[in-house]
C-alpha cells in the first residue's frame, strides 16, 4: 500500500468516546489522523480516517458472515466529524466522510462448491443497513462484491479459480 495508507488490527474510536469491537484489519489514512493509544491488541484509530474494515476467519459460514457484519456495524455507527482544512490556497471546506467498506476474508468455506454462491448470496441478503458487507474472499470457492444501484442491491460471486484476482480488482 502507498505509505499514506496503513492496515492493521485496530479499535475504531469516535469523538464521543465510543469504540468499535476489535477489527482484524482496518484500512485507514495514516496521514489524515493521528494514531491514538497504541496497544498490543491493536491501534485506536479515529473513525474519520477509516476507509475499510475486514474480518479474517478460517472459513466462510453464516456465523462468520454475521460476526463480520456485527463488527462492521460497530464501526459504521460511530460518529464521524470533519473540519475545514487550511491549505496553501486558503481555507478548504470540510471533506464529507466516505462510506466505510466492510468484508470478510477466509481461505475456505463450510459450503461445498456447488452451494457456495447460493449460500453466500442468501446469507448476505439478511445483512442490511450498517451490517452490510461490501466484499469478501474465500480463496477456496470464490469472492463476492455487493453494491447498490438505483435502489437495488446487486451481489456478484466469482468463479473459484478467479477468487483472489476478483477480490483484488
Amino acid at each position: 500500500m502507498p505509505s499514506r495508507y496503513r492496515c492493521a488490527p485496530a479499535f475504531i474510536i469516535d469523538a464521543e468516546g465510543r469504540r468499535s469491537r476489535q477489527i482484524d484489519i482496518g484500512i485507514f489514512d495514516n496521514l489524515y489522523s493521528p494514531l491514538l493509544f497504541p496497544h498490543q491488541a491493536g491501534l485506536h484509530v479515529p473513525a474519520e480516517s477509516v476507509y475499510a474494515v475486514f474480518e479474517v476467519k478460517p472459513t466462510f459460514s453464516r456465523q462468520w458472515l454475521r460476526d463480520a457484519a456485527a463488527k462492521a456495524a460497530s464501526v459504521r455507527k460511530l460518529h464521524r466529524t470533519s473540519a475545514p482544512i487550511m491549505t496553501s490556497s486558503g481555507r478548504r471546506q470540510p471533506i464529507r466522510p466516505r462510506p466505510i467498506l466492510a468484508g470478510l476474508l477466509a481461505t475456505g468455506t463450510v459450503w461445498n462448491q456447488d452451494h457456495f454462491a447460493r449460500n453466500t448470496k442468501a446469507s448476505l441478503a439478511l445483512l442490511t443497513g450498517d451490517q452490510r458487507l461490501d466484499l469478501g474472499c474465500s480463496l477456496q470457492y470464490g469472492a463476492f462484491e455487493q453494491f447498490d444501484l438505483r435502489a437495488c442491491r446487486y451481489t456478484h460471486v466469482s468463479q473459484p479459480e478467479e477468487a483472489l484476482i476478483f477480490f483484488m480488482l
